[in-house]
């Protein structure tokens, strides 16, 4: 395959919190959702419980993201629901947390958003989820596919959680995923977890070697969606990739901007220069 473009328009904006209430958040990415261009398809703007339906991708595909303000805790909290509304996650939820005079960032296209405290990787800082493309082969065995992921597992944590904010992989981080009629979510870390199949870097005994050119260029890969189907305990399988996304084998400081392939590009994931846990590499989007 190679990077697929939405051919949507890119919202890339920031909002800000004035006194740090789970609200501002949940009117904050409500509003960039709409923004991008999603459907709001219950609740209404301003109150404390908002889902929006995203578009139908060309290949039949779409998901809904409900943003709650439970009332309680810390927290905004945001769960994955199928197309129809009928499939809907219960446990696990993302959390994002307000901040008094903060900022979060989001970048969305109908299909898929990110939302991330500029600069941060701490714990409940960072949400992604969306709908990917499906490649044509693929039409015929998956019905319906989508994915959420964070970087906390509870309202109170505290550090920082592996996400695609600092790996390319959900590990140990709540995530939920569509799949097929079905929702599981989990914080789980194991080989079924949301992550990017991207090539291995030579010889995972010795970590992330052989990840560029000997001219010292990085390589750009697409950045392929694996998911466990079922549960993240189960093998990873491949549903198809992120859309306005590229993963560049290399690391880079959280939200660097470049420019290639005739777009200008955002990287979320912060100095990821790999172990022998994680490949080396950053996942970057398309801005405006």
């Amino acid at each position: 395959m190679s990077i697929q473009y939405s051919g949507l328009t890119i919202y890339n904006s920031t909002f800000s919190m004035s006194t740090g209430t789970r609200q501002e958040v949940v009117n904050g990415l409500a509003a960039a959702l709409l923004a991008a261009g999603w459907t709001q398809v219950a609740g209404s703007v301003g109150s404390t419980d908002q889902t929006f339906r995203s578009a139908t991708t060309p290949q039949g595909y779409a998901i809904r993201i409900r943003v709650f303000e439970p009332g309680s805790g810390n927290c905004a909290q945001i769960f994955l629901h199928n197309a129809t509304g009928s499939v809907t996650q219960t446990t696990n939820p993302v959390y994002l947390l307000p901040t008094a005079s903060g900022t979060y960032r989001v970048i969305a296209n109908a299909y898929q958003f990110f939302i991330l405290s500029p600069g941060a990787t701490t714990a409940r800082t960072f949400a992604a989820g969306g709908v990917p493309y499906v490649p044509s082969f693929l039409t015929g065995t998956i019905s319906s596919v989508g994915w959420l992921t964070g970087n906390a597992q509870l309202d109170t944590d505290v550090g920082t959680r592996s996400s695609f904010r600092t790996v390319l992989a959900s590990n140990g981080a709540d995530h939920a995923v569509l799949y097929n009629g079905t929702i599981w979510s989990s914080n789980a870390s194991g080989i079924g977890e949301i992550g990017l199949a991207i090539p291995a870097h030579g010889n995972p005994n010795v970590g992330a070697t052989a990840y560029n050119y000997a001219d010292g260029s990085a390589l750009i890969v697409d950045p392929l969606l694996s998911i466990g189907t079922t549960a993240a305990t189960v093998l990873g399988v491949i549903v198809g990739q992120l859309w306005d996304a590229a993963v560049i084998s290399d690391s880079f400081a959280a939200d660097v901007t470049s420019t290639f392939d005739s777009h200008n590009w955002f990287n979320i994931t912060g100095s990821n220069a790999g172990s022998t846990t994680f490949l080396r590499g950053s996942l970057f989007v398309v801005v405006p």
